[in-house]
């Protein structure tokens, strides 16, 4: 795969939660989350990211259960994934992100969040976890 800048996507129904790569796919870092509104203002959100930082990829977790299968949740990822490939024109890859926000919620409250104020960070910071994982599968 060429370098660049890659974009992961946590996807949930209220929150997107987002994390960029640098452009040699090494380090993941998280993005502010996005407030879901309608299907088209979001993927027209996300391709704005993709034109303004010049991702050449996107990476969306696909949030499997605890057994590792397909989660209710999964098919909406998917029927996400088919509108962002009409409208976006680079490739769009769906990948694990098992863990991921409990994750995030572990680290949160080892800072000393409380959950109120974990809302407005968790989807981001599980957005980079996810992409780290996926980076580190790239090695």
């Amino acid at each position: 795969m060429s370098r660049g800048r890659i974009l992961a996507i946590d996807y949930g129904e209220k929150i997107i939660g987002l994390a960029i790569s640098d452009e040699e796919q090494k380090v993941a870092l998280p993005l502010k989350n996005y407030r879901r509104k309608s299907l088209e203002e979001d993927i027209l959100f996300i391709k704005q990211i993709v034109t303004e930082r010049k991702i050449v990829k996107l990476v969306v977790g696909n949030p499997l259960n605890f057994k590792r299968e397909e989660s209710k949740m999964s098919g909406k990822v998917k029927e996400f994934i088919e509108k962002l490939r009409e409208k976006i024109e680079i490739e769009v890859e769906l990948f694990d992100e098992t863990f991921t926000t409990k994750e995030a919620e572990f680290v949160l409250r080892e800072f000393g969040f409380k959950e109120k104020k974990m809302r407005g960070k968790k989807d981001s910071i599980a957005a980079s976890f996810l992409l780290s994982s996926y980076l580190e599968s790239l090695k």
